[in-house]
């Protein structure tokens, strides 16, 4: 991932999508305001990369973190 300079973002800032979450889709992530975009999924990213970067190298522990900001989300709508 890069940042709106062109560089490259460092692995404990950046949070995985799916391309067509990312670039594609309507609704992508680049297609608009980045705070539009995870307010609209009901995510805090910085909260959920702190804590996957924290479980790095453990992929059953960052499964668990996605699944925990899942559920989060889900309290939220």
């Amino acid at each position: 991932m890069k940042n709106m300079l062109g560089k490259q973002v460092s692995d404990d800032r950046a949070l995985p999508l799916c391309r067509d979450d990312h670039l594609n889709a309507k609704h992508a992530q680049h297609r608009g305001s980045e705070e539009a975009f995870w307010a609209r999924l009901g995510i805090n990213p910085y909260r959920v990369i702190t804590r996957l970067y924290a479980q790095r190298g453990d992929l059953v522990a960052m499964r668990a973190v996605v699944m925990v900001a899942i559920a989060e989300r889900s309290k939220q709508q």
